[in-house]
């Protein structure tokens, strides 16, 4: 008895469907799919903070024409850079295919369109905020080794500090006499002080001659 139902209801919803898709299909047109700016189907359809849908070129050319970062239909200012809505891209171009191509056929051959989608993703990609690449050296502050000599003068500061309290190198020259006056020769009397973390930069400072100043 059960097995009877499940067979009906399974006919029963086949029929429906069979009878029910080639309604749907007449009952899109595209009229449903005109973009408000070119009243042309949508070409890469481009959806704003508003809701509103635009060719992704007629956004463009509005942007570039008015500078206003606003709806071109109900003037409602978008937040950001528009994407283009990918979901209804894709159900466009699977519907109305052969519209699609022609229209962007047409829209490539129109200079002044590529012109302007070029200035308008520009404007997006100048956006983008961009993070700082803070490894990078900086060419005006002296280079590699005035870092690692300032670097490594900090550490000394603090040894010095330390040999001052407990005195045992107070007879030593270089305690005595400031950093900006050291000569090439102290600079590496001083790294073999530090230990041997320090030894590596030996020989580039003997090379580069580097002074405390």
């Amino acid at each position: 008895m059960e097995e009877n139902e499940t067979l009906q209801g399974e006919k029963e919803r086949a029929k429906v469907e069979k009878h029910a898709t080639p309604e749907i299909g007449r009952q899109i047109s595209v009229s449903e799919f005109l973009c408000h700016c070119c009243y042309d189907i949508l070409v890469n359809p481009t959806t704003l903070n508003c809701g509103h849908s635009f060719c992704r070129h007629c956004l463009a050319l509005w942007w570039v024409s008015s500078k206003k970062n606003e709806c071109p239909e109900c003037r409602e200012k978008w937040e950001g850079f528009p994407k283009v809505n990918i979901l209804l891209r894709d159900v466009i171009e699977k519907l109305f295919s052969d519209a699609i191509e022609q229209r962007k056929e047409d829209i490539q051959q129109n200079s002044d369109v590529a012109r302007s989608l070029a200035t308008f993703q520009k404007y997006g990609s100048d956006q983008i905020p961009t993070v700082p690449n803070t490894g990078r050296i900086n060419p005006r502050g002296g280079g590699f080794f005035s870092g690692v000599l300032t670097a490594l003068t900090c550490v000394a500061v603090v040894l010095l500090g330390y040999h001052w309290s407990s005195r045992e190198f107070e007879e030593d020259l270089l305690v005595h006499k400031p950093v900006a006056k050291w000569t090439a020769e102290e600079v590496i009397l001083w790294l073999e002080q530090l230990g041997p973390w320090a030894s590596h930069y030996k020989e580039r400072f003997l090379l580069e001659k580097v002074n405390g100043r």
